[in-house]
């Protein structure tokens, strides 16, 4: 099946649908959907990894070593509901494996007691909402996704929502010297990314997705503007959020979707 490109909904749409899966199902008929994720740089889709050269806008080579997100509000959709089946989780994308016999990777999420039934939409925030994002890591259990401290950024009253890290080859001596550190946060920059599909959820059966995500896209932008990762090499910075707002309205462009079985 060829690629579903993602969208970015308007703020509108945070309020428009807002329908809730129950956790009980009360007897409603329900399946699985497993979500795999290829983190990819480029259009060879070569694997991210710490020790794979890929070529930077820049003529450098690039490496990417780091790639974190909270995903929020994970959700099936008609014309008429939204089904949010999880309403955030956090993936940890570096270093991802192939397996060769099935060319899926190792990192993936299981979301259990699905509403059996037909969808149009699939969607999901990168990020963390705003109604969980103004609480704190000592407000959640120790095995909850925001209960991780080292995710919460006193500075910004908020979540890191994304980590995107690397290292450029600046001098092209092989040494990879420059490292790069993009950390995103602040309700201003979470982006709900939706791909219109029709999929079915079956009685007692299995759904999978895959999303691959281009590393390369995330960088440089649909007309080719791209971060000047040696100008600014860091930033994870409250006062100036125009560098990883840049990252942030890539996310449409960067993320795509396909339907493995139904």
């Amino acid at each position: 099946m060829n690629k579903l490109h993602f969208f970015i909904l308007l703020p509108l749409f945070l309020f428009v649908f807002s329908a809730c899966g129950d956790d009980d199902d009360n007897g409603t008929p329900t399946g699985t959907l497993e979500i795999f994720f290829e983190p990819i740089y480029g259009e060879d889709r070569g694997l991210i990894s710490p020790t794979t050269n890929f070529s930077y806008a820049s003529g450098n080579d690039i490496r990417v070593i780091r790639s974190d997100m909270y995903l929020g509000n994970i959700s099936l959709g008609t014309a008429s509901a939204t089904t949010v089946l999880s309403e955030i989780e956090y993936v940890s994308l570096g270093e991802p494996k192939m397996d060769e016999s099935t060319g899926l990777t190792d990192k993936f999420l299981v979301l259990n007691n699905v509403p059996a039934g037909s969808y149009s939409f699939f969607e999901f925030g990168i990020g963390v909402p705003p109604e969980l994002n103004s609480k704190t890591p000592s407000d959640f259990s120790s095995s909850h996704p925001l209960a991780r401290g080292g995710n919460y950024w006193d500075a910004w009253d908020s979540y890191i929502f994304a980590k995107l890290e690397g290292r450029l080859d600046v001098n092209d001596d092989g040494l990879f010297s420059q490292n790069f550190i993009y950390h995103s946060g602040q309700d201003e920059l979470y982006r709900i990314l939706r791909a219109n599909i029709p999929l079915t959820i079956s009685e007692g059966g299995t759904t999978r997705l895959k999303i691959v995500i281009d590393h390369e896209k995330l960088l440089i932008n649909e007309d080719g503007e791209f971060v000047d990762i040696e100008e600014t090499p860091i930033d994870h910075s409250a006062g100036d959020l125009a560098l990883v707002r840049f990252i942030a309205d890539n996310y449409g462009r960067a993320f795509s979707l396909e339907l493995l079985s139904q």
